[in-house]
């Protein structure tokens, strides 16, 4: 019986990171940089290119701050990579699912909330595309 008790927690938490879906996870460094990153980030999304091509992982825009050689980054993961025009359609959720600055929506959402399919993110990055300092960038 008491077996049955501790695995009945752990499946659930199994399951739980496995149907992530929407989220406002990220790096620690994440609330160091403010209430408004995700909506700068969002402002910043609308101006892409949306026929640009983003690899997975391919940094699209960033926020930055003084004195931190790193940045709120938006990218896709998980994916084959995706034209601007998704992150367009995609960043706005995150902001309205109330993150702050870091966070993750699955690229087929709304109807789908599985990031299995892929996900745009806005996360800490150590190393954002160059040719900015402070302030914010499409890369």
């Amino acid at each position: 019986m008491r077996f049955e008790s501790i695995l009945l927690p752990l499946a659930t938490v199994a399951v739980g990171v496995d149907a992530l879906g929407i989220n406002c996870r990220g790096s620690a460094n994440c609330m160091l940089y403010g209430a408004n990153v995700s909506k700068d980030m969002v402002n910043l999304l609308n101006g892409v290119d949306p026929n640009r091509w983003y690899n997975n992982g391919q940094q699209i825009a960033c926020v930055t701050r003084p004195s931190d050689a790193g940045a709120i980054c938006a990218f896709f993961q998980n994916t084959g990579g995706w034209q601007g025009q998704k992150a367009k359609e995609l960043a706005h959720y995150i902001t309205e699912h109330g993150c702050l600055a870091c966070g993750s929506v699955p690229t087929g959402f709304p109807g789908s909330n599985d990031v299995a399919q892929g996900e745009l993110t806005f996360n800490y990055v150590s190393n954002p595309c160059t040719g900015f300092s402070e302030g914010s960038r499409r890369c």
